[in-house]
């Protein structure tokens, strides 16, 4: 196990030479964008035309809110919101607090970090948005 944790959601997401990324998936046959891999296009339903991308390293926060009856696993208040990526999905993600807290509106990137700790006590990592760095956003 990382220091930082195991991903919570195997496959979910990853890193390469441009950051974080979350796994989606492009249709061949449409161009249609989806979060994670599919055996069929839900647009066009074409079968085994589903190709990976990678989505959602930036995009604007759309709503949020502060989860305080927290779940078993987490210390204190989280933040979560949906976020809209510029592949046209929108996706529902924790948010960083404090001074990288998005407000509603704020370009957002993302990143994985420590979300929840398990009955051991050990973290487990997850994708988290945070205000975007104004030099890498788009």
């Amino acid at each position: 196990m990382s220091a930082n944790g195991e991903m919570l959601w195997p496959g979910l997401g990853g890193e390469d030479n441009h950051g974080p990324y979350l796994q989606g998936g492009a249709c061949k046959s449409c161009g249609q964008v989806v979060l994670g891999m599919r055996t069929l296009c839900p647009k066009c339903w074409t079968a085994d035309s589903i190709v990976p991308v990678p989505v959602g390293r930036t995009g604007r926060l759309y709503t949020r809110t502060t989860i305080h009856a927290m779940p078993s696993g987490f210390d204190q208040p989280y933040a979560v919101g949906y976020v809209d990526l510029p592949e046209g999905i929108r996706v529902f993600a924790h948010l960083e607090g404090g001074d990288q807290s998005p407000a509603i509106g704020d370009t957002v990137e993302l990143t994985f970090a420590p979300l929840r700790k398990d009955k051991q006590g050990q973290p487990g990592r997850g994708p988290r948005y945070r205000k975007a760095n104004m030099e890498s956003a788009p």
